[in-house]
């Protein structure tokens, strides 16, 4: 498709993972729906083109020429942003994938992970944004997890979830919480604290959860490792959730007892804001 005239075609949920749209005119195409992950958009001109719901997740877009966008639902233009720059024009195709990192300062073995699997299966059941396996990279020291997740918005929840599993879930989640309450963004705060809520309730509730938990927690050391729980954005920006004091180090007493020192409220402003709003920030 690199150089096709797409001059406003309609392309409604077509799946163009990975193709080549070098020097292609997409202006004022309907890309309602489509799926451009993967894309090279190089050169290609996208001024006026309809996007609503599209995951722009890996596109390659240098030089594109966009200079308004149409995001409304029916691409009526009831919802058009215009482009300040060519940057910014770049920036909004250039996402990368929000990941959820937990790095446990233990090597993963065979046992840990049947276990980690078998939790995150049963969790899977009760949070529908629990939906992909973790990638996981082991090394002599330390694992680590990843969790991708399909927007910026769902990092805070899919964070406080899918700890859950390790000794250090609860003062994680005690950091999460208390991340979100201070944010200007009352959905995310809301949707937090019903986390908590049906969490408890899950973990009274459901018997198996319990047996699981227990089981992980107090019988295989790996979940009893230091944990440090990260969040990297669409834009490439990371904040640092919790980081366990005892993390990296040999020989601690009294870990057990510490808080986990939340990030400054400086840099979860900085985070939270280079989430991809079209222009709006808090």
């Amino acid at each position: 498709l690199s150089g096709a005239n797409l001059r406003k075609a309609n392309l409604t949920n077509t799946k163009l993972t990975n193709a080549s749209l070098v020097h292609a005119d997409l202006t004022e195409a309907n890309l309602i729906r489509t799926d451009l992950v993967g894309v090279d958009l190089s050169g290609a001109i996208l001024t006026g083109a309809k996007l609503y719901e599209v995951p722009r997740l890996n596109i390659k877009a240098d030089e594109i020429v966009c200079e308004w966008i149409d995001t409304s639902p029916k691409g009526d233009h009831s919802q058009v942003y215009y482009f300040k720059s060519s940057a910014e024009s770049k920036r909004f195709f250039s996402q990368q994938s929000p990941t959820v990192q937990i790095i446990v300062d233990s090597p993963l073995d065979l046992k840990a992970n049947v276990a980690l699997a078998t939790t995150y299966y049963h969790l899977g059941k009760d949070y529908n944004f629990v939906t992909r396996p973790p990638t996981i990279e082991v090394s002599y020291q330390k694992t680590v997890l990843n969790f991708r997740v399909d927007s910026d918005e769902l990092l805070f929840m899919l964070a406080f979830i899918v700890i859950f599993p390790f000794a250090d879930a609860k003062k994680a989640q005690v950091n999460v919480i208390e991340i979100v309450e201070n944010i200007p963004l009352q959905k995310m705060n809301t949707k937090i604290l019903e986390l908590e809520i049906k969490m408890e309730q899950l973990v009274k509730k459901n018997q198996r959860i319990q047996t699981i938990i227990e089981s992980v927690r107090h019988k295989i050391a790996f979940f009893s490792s230091p944990t440090q729980l990260i969040l990297n954005n669409s834009s490439g920006q990371s904040l640092v959730l919790s980081s366990n004091p005892g993390f990296g180090k040999k020989n601690c007493q009294n870990i057990t007892e510490q808080t986990f020192s939340l990030p400054p409220k400086n840099k979860v402003i900085d985070f939270i804001n280079s989430f991809y709003y079209l222009g709006q920030s808090l």
